[in-house]
């Protein structure tokens, strides 16, 4: 549950309790400070908006600028919604580098690998994560170069997952 949801639902439970067990002056402390933390909650999703609305235009004018694809992606993480996680992924990895040159593929290797460390150790989808790594090393040009880092991330992904012959 991303955590302004956590907050407001814990606010809300303590207005309820209060209700029936404190005083008039602990209830109106607690909706000042509910009616603060409302304000703040407003002022930080209008901040979030507009960024993504930058980042949005950044990625639409350059698709292929994976620094910008990584602050969007941290953004959503912080906002905490996996399915947007999910698809701000998808479409970065979709811009696959036009040369076949390892030093375009460096940066654009790296969003694959926090996407399948993203899906596992965030998401908690072991299958999901299995898959990406997958389709990482199915995508990569290994006649023109390869990144050692990838098949040894995929291989201790199998690893923890007891999965010994998918390691090998």
């Amino acid at each position: 549950m991303p955590r302004q949801r956590w907050r407001r639902n814990v606010y809300e439970r303590a207005l309820v309790t209060l209700r029936e067990l404190a005083d008039d002056k602990e209830e109106e402390q607690l909706l000042v400070a509910f009616a603060e933390y409302l304000e703040r909650e407003i002022v930080e999703n209008v901040i979030v908006g507009k960024t993504r609305f930058q980042y949005e235009d950044e990625v639409r004018n350059n698709p292929l600028n994976y620094d910008s694809w990584f602050d969007y992606i941290s953004l959503e993480e912080s906002a905490g919604n996996k399915d947007k996680i999910r698809e701000i992924y998808e479409r970065a990895i979709g811009n696959v580098p036009p040369a076949l040159e390892k030093r375009y593929w460096k940066r654009y290797i790296y969003l694959w690998i926090n996407y399948a460390l993203y899906e596992e150790l965030e998401a908690g989808d072991m299958e999901r994560a299995r898959e990406v790594y997958g389709q990482c090393l199915k995508l990569i040009p290994h006649r023109k170069f390869s990144f050692s880092k990838i098949w040894l991330l995929a291989a201790q992904f199998e690893i923890r997952q007891l999965n010994l012959k998918g390691a090998r």
